[in-house]
């Protein structure tokens, strides 16, 4: 019951288990998403004890998503979310219990520790919002046991002083063939990971999916960022620390 279970549910959604507690980060389960079309395997049956929202964006702060996982729990869901975005969650399940939090601050369930970090990220929900929050990563550990989720960001100096973590969830790539600012690419996400030092890292927010288009099948780009990561942690001889998961596959 005390070891750390991670589980790659598909883009930034990862369910944690930990002493017991259930943990899902950014969930994102639905076949499509507003332009975007799920490329794998349906997302499993979820029920987390915590909900971690590392940012507003549609594709990480997903009402229906939230809705679908949330309503599975027999118990109240705690969802955690940056400060700014309570009023638009709390619209979505009336039964959690939301709580905001920024950067530096801890929260504790029962012997889990979720400490909230820096992200460089966009702060907005898009453009046809002006909801506003600043994005966050969280450290969940508890039973000798860490993980980092990074939700999305770029490199930031404080990422050298997260350790010692255990295993890294390090976004590589994005949704489309091409990655915009505040995100961390094959070539910076192993960067990060020298500067990080887990003893594993699971690379997320690649390979799940795509926007839809008129050929069938995935596009030819979409495994192209775990090969790419790969040799970006080859050159740095870290490629022993990679721990490559399929959706829906555990270590």
């Amino acid at each position: 019951m005390n070891g750390l279970g991670v589980r790659w549910v598909g883009h930034a959604t990862v369910e944690l288990t930990l002493g017991g507690l259930r943990v899902l980060t950014d969930p994102l389960v639905t076949p499509r998403v507003a332009h975007l079309r799920r490329r794998v395997a349906p997302a499993p049956s979820l029920a987390p004890d915590v909900v971690l929202v590392s940012h507003l964006h549609l594709d990480h702060l997903h009402a229906a998503s939230l809705q679908q996982v949330v309503g599975r729990s027999a118990a109240p869901t705690e969802l955690v979310v940056p400060r700014g975005a309570a009023p638009l969650v709390r619209r979505l399940h009336p039964a959690a219990t939301v709580t905001e939090v920024v950067a530096g601050d801890v929260l504790t369930f029962g012997a889990v520790t979720i400490q909230v970090t820096t992200a460089r990220h966009s702060c907005r929900r898009g453009p046809h919002s002006r909801l506003t929050a600043d994005p966050v990563g969280y450290v969940v550990s508890g039973h000798g046991r860490s993980a980092y989720f990074a939700g999305d960001t770029d490199l930031f100096p404080a990422m050298r002083d997260l350790g010692p973590i255990d295993i890294a969830l390090l976004p590589i790539w994005g949704w489309g063939p091409t990655l915009g600012d505040g995100h961390l690419d094959p070539e910076r996400a192993a960067e990060a990971v020298t500067w990080i030092a887990p003893e594993a890292v699971v690379p997320i927010h690649w390979g799940t999916y795509s926007p839809i288009r008129p050929a069938p099948g995935a596009p030819a780009w979409i495994d192209d960022p775990l090969a790419a990561f790969h040799d970006a942690l080859a050159t740095r001889g870290l490629a022993d620390r990679l721990l490559p998961l399929r959706p829906g596959e555990s270590t």
